[in-house]
Protein backbone atom coordinates (compact mmCIF):
# COMPACT_ATOMS: atom_id res chain seq x y z
CA UNK A 1 0.00 0.00 0.00
CA UNK A 2 2.81 2.40 0.94
CA UNK A 3 4.58 1.73 -2.37
CA UNK A 4 1.48 2.85 -4.29
CA UNK A 5 1.25 6.08 -2.30
CA UNK A 6 4.97 6.75 -2.78
CA UNK A 7 4.57 6.15 -6.52
CA UNK A 8 1.67 8.62 -6.75
CA UNK A 9 3.56 11.27 -4.80
CA UNK A 10 6.63 10.62 -6.95
CA UNK A 11 4.63 11.09 -10.14
CA UNK A 12 3.08 14.29 -8.79
CA UNK A 13 6.52 15.68 -7.93
CA UNK A 14 7.86 14.85 -11.40
CA UNK A 15 4.80 16.40 -13.02
CA UNK A 16 5.22 19.56 -10.94
CA UNK A 17 8.86 19.83 -11.99
CA UNK A 18 7.92 19.38 -15.66
CA UNK A 19 5.21 22.04 -15.29
CA UNK A 20 7.73 24.43 -13.75
CA UNK A 21 10.16 23.86 -16.63
CA UNK A 22 7.36 24.53 -19.13
CA UNK A 23 6.42 27.77 -17.34
CA UNK A 24 10.05 28.87 -17.35
CA UNK A 25 10.30 28.22 -21.09
CA UNK A 26 7.11 30.21 -21.71
CA UNK A 27 8.40 33.14 -19.64
CA UNK A 28 11.66 33.11 -21.64
CA UNK A 29 9.69 33.40 -24.87
CA UNK A 30 7.79 36.40 -23.46
CA UNK A 31 11.00 38.05 -22.22
CA UNK A 32 12.68 37.64 -25.60
CA UNK A 33 9.72 39.34 -27.31
CA UNK A 34 9.70 42.27 -24.87
CA UNK A 35 13.32 43.22 -25.44
CA UNK A 36 15.44 45.30 -23.08
CA UNK A 37 17.05 43.90 -19.93
CA UNK A 38 14.68 40.92 -19.84
CA UNK A 39 15.73 39.88 -23.33
CA UNK A 40 19.41 40.27 -22.46
CA UNK A 41 19.00 37.68 -19.69
CA UNK A 42 17.25 35.12 -21.94
CA UNK A 43 20.42 33.35 -23.19
CA UNK A 44 21.61 32.70 -19.64
CA UNK A 45 18.18 31.59 -18.41
CA UNK A 46 17.68 29.31 -21.41
CA UNK A 47 21.12 27.79 -20.89
CA UNK A 48 20.19 27.17 -17.25
CA UNK A 49 16.90 25.55 -18.26
CA UNK A 50 18.54 23.32 -20.85
CA UNK A 51 21.34 22.30 -18.47
CA UNK A 52 18.77 21.40 -15.78
CA UNK A 53 16.82 19.27 -18.23
CA UNK A 54 20.02 17.59 -19.42
CA UNK A 55 21.09 16.75 -15.86
CA UNK A 56 17.60 15.42 -15.09
CA UNK A 57 17.64 13.08 -18.09
CA UNK A 58 21.16 11.88 -17.33
CA UNK A 59 20.30 11.22 -13.67
CA UNK A 60 17.23 9.20 -14.66
CA UNK A 61 19.54 6.79 -16.48
CA UNK A 62 20.90 5.68 -13.10
CA UNK A 63 19.17 2.55 -11.78
CA UNK A 64 18.54 3.84 -8.24
CA UNK A 65 19.42 7.50 -8.41
CA UNK A 66 21.47 9.24 -5.75
CA UNK A 67 18.80 9.31 -3.06
CA UNK A 68 17.10 5.94 -3.46
CA UNK A 69 13.41 5.74 -4.34
CA UNK A 70 10.24 7.38 -3.04
CA UNK A 71 8.65 10.80 -2.82
CA UNK A 72 11.46 12.38 -0.79
CA UNK A 73 14.05 11.11 -3.23
CA UNK A 74 12.26 12.80 -6.15
CA UNK A 75 12.29 16.13 -4.35
CA UNK A 76 15.98 15.88 -3.54
CA UNK A 77 16.77 14.70 -7.07
CA UNK A 78 14.86 17.70 -8.47
CA UNK A 79 16.82 20.09 -6.28
CA UNK A 80 20.07 18.47 -7.31
CA UNK A 81 19.11 18.76 -11.00
CA UNK A 82 18.39 22.47 -10.56
CA UNK A 83 21.60 23.21 -8.66
CA UNK A 84 23.87 21.32 -11.05
CA UNK A 85 22.07 22.90 -14.02
CA UNK A 86 22.52 26.34 -12.45
CA UNK A 87 26.21 25.67 -11.83
CA UNK A 88 26.70 24.60 -15.45
CA UNK A 89 24.93 27.72 -16.70
CA UNK A 90 26.85 30.05 -14.36
CA UNK A 91 30.11 28.80 -15.82
CA UNK A 92 28.65 28.61 -19.36
CA UNK A 93 29.65 24.96 -19.27
CA UNK A 94 27.56 24.09 -22.30
CA UNK A 95 28.85 27.10 -24.26
CA UNK A 96 25.37 28.01 -25.46
CA UNK A 97 24.87 31.60 -24.34
CA UNK A 98 26.80 33.27 -27.18
CA UNK A 99 25.07 31.11 -29.79
CA UNK A 100 21.63 31.87 -28.32
CA UNK A 101 22.37 35.61 -28.13
CA UNK A 102 23.63 35.60 -31.74
CA UNK A 103 20.55 33.70 -32.92
CA UNK A 104 18.22 36.09 -31.09
CA UNK A 105 20.02 39.11 -32.57
CA UNK A 106 19.82 37.61 -36.07
CA UNK A 107 16.08 37.08 -35.68
CA UNK A 108 15.61 40.62 -34.36
CA UNK A 109 17.68 42.10 -37.20
CA UNK A 110 15.82 39.97 -39.75
CA UNK A 111 12.47 41.08 -38.32
CA UNK A 112 13.49 44.74 -38.45
CA UNK A 113 14.74 44.51 -42.04
CA UNK A 114 11.55 42.71 -43.09
CA UNK A 115 9.43 45.39 -41.41
CA UNK A 116 11.48 48.13 -43.09
CA UNK A 117 11.13 46.52 -46.52
CA UNK A 118 7.37 46.10 -45.98
CA UNK A 119 7.06 49.84 -45.31
CA UNK A 120 8.81 50.66 -48.59
CA UNK A 121 6.39 48.58 -50.69
CA UNK A 122 3.61 50.86 -52.03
Amino acid sequence: MQAGVDNQVSQAASSAQADQLAKTAASLVQASKQGGKAAADVPHQFSKLLATMLVKEMRQALPEGFFGEGAGADIFNGWMDEHIGSALAERDGLRLEDMIAHSMQTKIDGGESAATSQEKIP
